[in-house]
């Protein structure tokens, strides 16, 4: 729960793609004020700062804990939750108008490509997010266009 809470609150000092530093920073200080070991939450400090590692290069670590996190960060990407979503953050990251559309479903099949690849056995669960993630490839196609 503590990283489903604190994975993005990096984003307040920095809403870069690098944001899980910052949140790893702030969720350690959050770790201390509870009294509790830092040691103890090496996986959670982990998955917390490598959440959104959107190439998926093997850095977020192979454990439960990185790999649920990410994905339900990267669900939360889809659908109209999604749209939102991606216009608030790629707007504070300065992201051009030009390429704000190609950006987004660039960044959208990735996270969906990583959650069919993990989910694979579970053909019904990701057909049910396959629209969800349809729902924003159209929305900011139609952008690009």
């Amino acid at each position: 729960m503590i990283g489903c809470y604190l994975h993005d609150i990096g984003m307040s000092i920095d809403p870069g793609i690098r944001h899980g530093r910052h949140s790893r920073e702030l969720c350690k200080r959050f770790l201390k004020d509870q009294n509790l070991k830092e040691t103890d939450y090496q996986d959670l400090l982990q998955a917390v700062e490598s959440h959104d590692d959107k190439e998926y290069s093997g850095s977020a670590g192979n454990d439960m804990l990185s790999t649920l996190l990410t994905i339900a960060d990267d669900l939360d990407a889809f659908g109209e939750t999604g749209i939102s979503r991606y216009l608030e953050i790629y707007r504070e990251r300065g992201i051009e108008k030009e390429i704000l559309g190609k950006a987004i479903c660039e960044n959208a099949e990735k996270r969906f490509r990583n959650f069919g690849k993990v989910f694979s056995k579970h053909t019904s669960l990701v057909e049910k997010y396959r629209e969800r993630y349809r729902v924003l490839i159209d929305y900011f196609s139609g952008i690009n266009i």
